[in-house]
């Protein structure tokens, strides 16, 4: 009778679901799945299954799956137009075991709504949810640990609604799809956050974007759109939305908040950005690459950035009505194209000469048009984004990878998880537990566990070691030199981390990583997750050296020359691109260039960034009619661009009164618990 009742009880919640019309997860597909029955799964008695798998198997078109809180190893095939509805979206757990993509829909009109999706496997066509059918809602899922979080593939009219989307390689990859759309949603520690790529009229709507490599990535597509969105604290070193070979996209009201490159656009035509609110970006906030063509930006608020507001290294735009002002650089910069920047607010009725372009900018005569007269004298009203992301989320806070701790092997008398010989040795009573995992003796971030499995590297639990792999791209070259950095460089860079007692070991092939791999021509951001996950990870989700290394890719060229990137859900990657470095500074050796490069990026990997102090990557610091120049003269290090050819070290503090101490101001937690608040905590 109990039974009997809990079931009437259910299916009553369920037509209230499905009839109101107030919740988006069924969308249009109602008619289709209200005249079906419901079958149960994990609860008890007649019609209930033991698995999901088993009662798809069973249902027919129409029918409604309701799924107990409970744990499902499962990976299912659902090809039937069914709505699968989980108990409760934190206890409903369907997890993939690593073995496979978690679901797959090869049917239309199918509704998923309430479940936890984790641990797909590895490869790059792995997903929790890949969708190969049209008309699918994706509902009040939460989606992680895996390769792809949702892989649509040629999918038209599909919908992700109030998901929660973290720790994957991709959040969600639109392959060729159109008519899709995303609201609602949060997306967190994904390499990159949406990836949409051969595919048009996508919208993304009151959604937040935080903490990525890059938040929003835009290939080949058109009509795009986002709106009413946040797009906050991504890589310093990569950025919010990247925009590359697409026409017609526009972002409108939106938050654009602590990025690196706020939107970087490249080779696309007809961009609309209006009303959004730009602050505290670190690089750019709209960086015109190459070939950006058509570019609007109006009736946005651009102020207190850490560098330039609009950067035209090549393109053309129409800057108007927007209020620019107290961005550290410029506002409004043109290296190379044409920019009409004309009725702005610069933050005096004097105009932009103060506050918004640099006189000495103007007499450099590089090969860029700029446009400023008339602006206007008073700030431009209603400009402001108005759509606030705490009314909505409540900001998804993401540690480490939600790995369990490393299986060691050896005889383990106290059944705490590390061996007695490794307890032995240094100095742990092994008839006695201890807490291992929370054990950092020396504060380098890694515990116990990972000092044991990392033992015959040469790792010491009582002095600091850092663990970097680099692997190194065959190269076009013609002379010999290869990607790989040679072992004179390898050791002076260690020398410089000895000397401020920290064991630095780099694996180029002797600790069980580091290896050559096939050259590839210039590649993007996806081609170079793809790397990572390749030849670092090899495709495998529970690899602890993600945890334990520092990776470095040394290539020809990639997406630039060189930057720290997230190739999983935090930043622990490197790529150095030798060619493109050798372009830039032709007078220094591919081999100086690629550790100075190396050491450089290593830099960021331990969280040293431009909003942790002004003379970090900052191109004014470098040409001495700038301030910059002459502020951060004494700021003696590699992340100083000034300095960048002439020293291999970080900065001790110690070379005048505005230097920093890089040394004592590393995190080394910062590479497998990355966070992007700001102001810095």
């Amino acid at each position: 009778m109990k039974i009997m009742l809990s079931k009437a009880l259910v299916l009553a919640v369920i037509c209230l679901f499905i009839g109101a019309s107030a919740v988006p997860s069924i969308s249009g597909n109602v008619s289709s799945l209200s005249a079906g029955n419901t079958l149960y799964v994990g609860g008890s008695g007649a019609g209930n299954y033991s698995t999901i798998r088993s009662a798809i198997d069973v249902a027919s078109n129409g029918d409604t799956i309701f799924v107990y809180s409970g744990t499902y190893y499962e990976n299912i095939i659902v090809n039937k137009k069914i709505n699968l509805i989980g108990e409760y979206k934190n206890e409903t757990i369907i997890n993939g075991g690593y073995q496979d993509t978690i679901i797959k829909i090869l049917s239309e009109n199918i509704s998923i709504n309430g479940f936890t999706i984790k641990n797909s496997k590895g490869d790059n066509h792995d997903a929790g949810i890949k969708i190969f059918s049209d008309n699918v809602t994706i509902s009040d899922c939460l989606i992680y640990k895996t390769r792809h979080g949702i892989i649509l593939n040629n999918s038209i009219g599909s919908k992700i609604i109030n998901c929660i989307i973290h720790t994957n390689g991709e959040g969600v990859f639109f392959d060729t799809c159109i008519n899709c759309e995303i609201i609602d949603t949060e997306f967190c520690h994904n390499a990159i956050g949406m990836h949409i790529k051969m595919s048009q009229e996508i919208k993304i709507e009151k959604s937040f974007v935080h903490e990525h490599g890059i938040g929003i990535l835009v290939n080949h597509s058109e009509n795009i759109t986002i709106s009413d969105s946040a797009i906050c604290d991504n890589n310093n070193n990569q950025g919010g939305c990247f925009i590359f070979d697409s026409n017609n996209i526009k972002i409108y009201n939106s938050n654009i908040i602590h990025n690196g490159l706020a939107i970087r656009i490249d080779d696309s035509n007809t961009i609309v950005i209006d009303k959004c609110t730009f602050r505290f970006n670190a690089h750019n906030c709209v960086y015109l690459k190459r070939n950006a063509l058509n570019v609007t930006v109006i009736r946005c608020d651009i102020y207190q950035n850490l560098r330039f507001g609009i950067y035209v290294n090549n393109g053309e735009c129409i800057v108007k009505n927007n209020n620019m002002y107290d961005n550290w650089i410029d506002s409004c910069h043109v290296k190379q194209g044409v920019c009409n920047a004309s009725f702005n607010w610069w933050g005096s009725k004097f105009g932009p000469w103060f506050n918004g372009v640099k006189l000495v900018d103007l007499m450099k005569g590089e090969k860029g048009s700029l446009k400023l007269i008339p602006w206007n004298t008073k700030p431009v009203a209603n400009n402001e984004a108005d759509w606030a992301v705490e009314d909505v989320f409540t900001k998804t806070e993401i540690n480490g990878y939600g790995d369990e701790n490393i299986k060691l092997p050896g005889f383990d008398t106290d059944n705490d998880g590390v061996p007695d010989w490794w307890e032995t040795e240094w100095g742990y009573n092994p008839l006695i537990f201890d807490d291992h995992a929370n054990i950092d003796e020396d504060g380098d971030a890694l515990n116990n566990f990972e000092e044991c499995y990392t033992y015959e590297y040469g790792s010491n639990p009582y002095k600091k070691d850092v663990f970097l792999e680099v692997d190194w791209m065959e190269t076009t070259r013609t002379s010999g030199v290869k990607n790989l950095p040679d072992e004179k460089n390898i050791n002076e860079m260690k020398e410089r981390f000895a000397e401020n007692d920290i064991n630095l070991h780099v694996d180029v092939g002797q600790l069980d990583g580091g290896e050559e791999i096939p050259y590839q021509p210039r590649f993007n951001y996806d081609g170079l997750l793809n790397i990572y996950w390749d030849y670092f990870l090899h495709n495998d989700l529970k690899n602890p050296r993600k945890d334990i290394f520092h990776y470095a890719l040394v290539c020809d060229e990639g997406a630039s020359a060189g930057f720290e990137f997230m190739g999983w859900a935090h930043c622990n990657a490197l790529c150095v691109s030798s060619e493109i470095l050798k372009l830039v500074y032709p007078d220094y050796s591919y081999q100086r260039l690629i550790i100075l490069g190396i050491m450089h990026e290593l830099g960021h990997t331990f969280g040293l960034f431009s909003d942790d102090y002004g003379g970090n990557d900052n191109r004014a610091a470098v040409y001495p009619y700038y301030k910059d120049y002459w502020v951060y003269k004494d700021y003696k290090s590699i992340m100083n661009y000034r300095y960048f050819l002439k020293i291999l070290d970080y900065s001790n503090g110690d070379n005048g009164s505005n230097d920093f101490d890089d040394w004592n101001n590393l995190d080394y937690d910062f590479f497998k618990n990355t966070n992007f608040n700001w102001p810095p905590e």
